[in-house]
């Protein structure tokens, strides 16, 4: 096992080493954004101490009507949210008092610790494999491993789904749709696969590097996580396709056309996309990218087809690898989050059963739906499972033995996700020991499918992905000259 610190982002003079943060060095002004962030905390605290200079006398008088002991509770309050923040596993939950109070408090700390947070050094991230000389390549070779600079108004996991709701919102260009060519795959049951291509204007001969996207639980290529993860990609010169699942897609739906939904883990409808993809493109290097689901698809599927993977390499990204704990623990800690969840799924099945007038498969949900539901009356059934049976299900759709990847698999994962339980985590963050072609990456910040960092909450993980598949393709490209 190595781990790896992290060295300056560029060489410093001796002696001068701590101004480097405040972005200024012997006179000479250094544009780096601790340096920007610190001259906007400076230019914020110096106006705010001229507000309280001009308005002293109406805040002294606030202060001397307000009562002592609701002034301590407020002192309270916020050191007891500072506390709270701090610890290594959060609760992040909303299913008692107890979570409620200890969410509230975090939630708490992390907004008043906002400047501090803005001001000091980013996290350096875990990183664990087998020492080889390939995997020691492959991490020298990415400079996103060595730090993590969270944004410091969307630490807390909540604050960070409120702004992933928003931004999903946002109407998109029309350049960006447009650019989206889709083709349609029909399976042996008469079931549809889209892979959404990203029209690059170049021919497929002249292609060396692909990549194939494996989308979020139930999102498409304009799902906000596999947007930015699209663009990084498509602006390094990768060709990108996208694989939207049956009875998925929010802004580009593919509509559930027979009786079978979409699967947990690996099935036909994934290999047969990625062989149609290695199939256009034989000679050219291809990697995969998954988010979340689509990250425990690709872990699955280089586990369970070995040396006969069509990827030449993968990145996992928030992967689950219990689906019973996994969804148990959504359904228990977060009541709100679960039925939203469970209804996106469900936006397929509901639509071919309003079309063709059938209760059979999927049954009419209740009132109070949950992700336990979605599986017993929906994915289940569909896939031949009874309602009694849907644990077996889901324990079949967990990723096999991971002795068998044969290709360099990067996981990623972070300490206090929303969705994956700390269990499934830590024996996530351990893969590495079962194989050498795994590495293991894993930050104590960031929300599930999601790292932001810096102050235009750019997202760090498309970063670390383009330049691990960039290292393995390169590495490829070396080993066949």
């Amino acid at each position: 096992m190595c781990r790896i610190a992290a060295p300056p982002v560029r060489p410093v003079p001796e002696g001068v080493a701590k101004w480097r943060r405040w972005g200024v060095v012997k006179g000479e002004q250094v544009i780096s954004g601790r340096g920007l962030t610190a001259l906007v905390a400076l230019v914020a605290l110096k106006s705010a101490a001229l507000a309280v200079v001009e308005r002293q006398e109406a805040i002294l008088q606030f202060f001397q009507d307000l009562p002592i002991l609701v002034y301590l509770g407020y002192v309270l309050a916020g050191v007891a949210g500072i506390v709270a923040s701090q610890r290594y596993h959060r609760v992040a939950a909303h299913h008692s008092c107890y979570a409620l109070v200890m969410t509230a408090l975090e939630l708490t700390g992390d907004v008043v610790m906002i400047p501090w947070i803005a001001l000091t050094a980013g996290e350096v991230p875990m990183v664990k494999f087998q020492k080889t000389a390939t995997n020691e390549a492959l991490v020298n070779a990415c400079s996103s491993f060595k730090e993590y600079c969270c944004t410091p108004y969307l630490r807390n996991p909540y604050l960070a789904f409120v702004y992933l709701t928003i931004m999903e919102l946002v109407p998109l260009p029309a350049a960006e749709v447009d650019r989206i060519r889709r083709q349609k795959l029909t399976m042996p049951d008469g079931g549809v696969v889209c892979l959404d291509w990203i029209e690059d204007g170049r021919k497929d001969a002249e292609v060396e590097r692909v990549l194939f996207v494996a989308s979020t639980w139930t999102g498409d290529a304009l799902a906000l996580p596999i947007r930015l993860l699209v663009n990084r990609f498509v602006a390094e010169g990768w060709r990108v396709v996208v694989m939207t699942k049956r009875g998925c897609g929010l802004r580009m739906p593919n509509p559930l056309v027979t009786e079978r939904a979409f699967h947990l883990g690996i099935d036909s409808d994934l290999i047969t996309a990625i062989e149609v993809v290695a199939e256009r493109h034989p000679g050219a290097f291809i990697g995969g990218a998954g988010i979340s689901k689509g990250a425990s698809e690709l872990r699955a599927y280089v586990a369970a087809m070995g040396k006969g993977s069509r990827l030449h390499a993968a990145v996992a990204l928030d992967a689950a690898s219990d689906w019973n704990e996994v969804i148990a623990s959504v359904d228990d800690t977060l009541p709100a989050i679960s039925p939203i969840l469970a209804e996106a799924a469900l936006l397929g099945p509901k639509q071919y059963q309003a079309a063709h007038k059938t209760r059979d498969v999927f049954a009419k949900f209740g009132v109070k739906n949950s992700l336990r539901d979605l599986v017993k009356k929906a994915l289940a059934p569909s896939q031949g499972f009874s309602a009694e049976k849907s644990e077996l299900f889901m324990h079949t759709c967990n990723p096999g033995d991971m002795a068998g990847v044969a290709v360099p698999l990067l996981e990623v994962l972070t300490i206090n996700d929303l969705l994956i339980p700390p269990k499934i985590v830590e024996e996530g963050m351990n893969m590495h020991r079962a194989n050498p072609h795994v590495i293991n990456l894993t930050t104590r910040w960031g929300t599930h499918a999601l790292r932001f960092q810096g102050w235009r909450a750019r997202c760090w993980l498309q970063q670390v992905s383009c330049e691990f598949l960039t290292a393995a393709y390169q590495q490829r490209r070396l080993a066949r000259a």
